[in-house]
């Protein structure tokens, strides 16, 4: 069985993981080594289910977003400018505001 890599986490490649039978419920549980791994790549809230014609199940970890911040990422111009500022947070690249209001004012 072929391991999971950080740089398989862009790959459309399927790996397999482990083969196992569902209960007398018909779940199947997922393995250890697949929720370390999401775990790894950041918070996830729930799972994407998605199925090809051939059968296969993709399941595909995902992250709910707030409704009323939803608009940022609809809008591309804004969440480029949002994605910079977190950038330029985390390089230093910030000032501080003496004065909060006059800040406001000055934008």
């Amino acid at each position: 069985m072929k391991e999971i890599h950080e740089s398989d986490s862009n790959s459309n490649e399927f790996i397999e993981i482990e083969n196992k039978k569902p209960d007398g419920r018909n779940r199947i549980t997922l393995p250890p080594k697949v929720l370390k791994y999401w775990e790894k790549l950041g918070k996830t809230d729930s799972v994407q289910i998605k199925m090809n014609r051939k059968g296969e199940v993709l399941l595909k970890p995902t992250v709910s977003i707030p409704l009323d911040e939803m608009w940022v990422y609809e809008n591309p111009e804004i969440y480029s400018k949002v994605k910079r500022g977190i950038k330029d947070a985390k390089s230093g690249k910030i000032k501080k505001a003496k004065d909060i209001d006059k800040f406001f004012d000055e934008l």
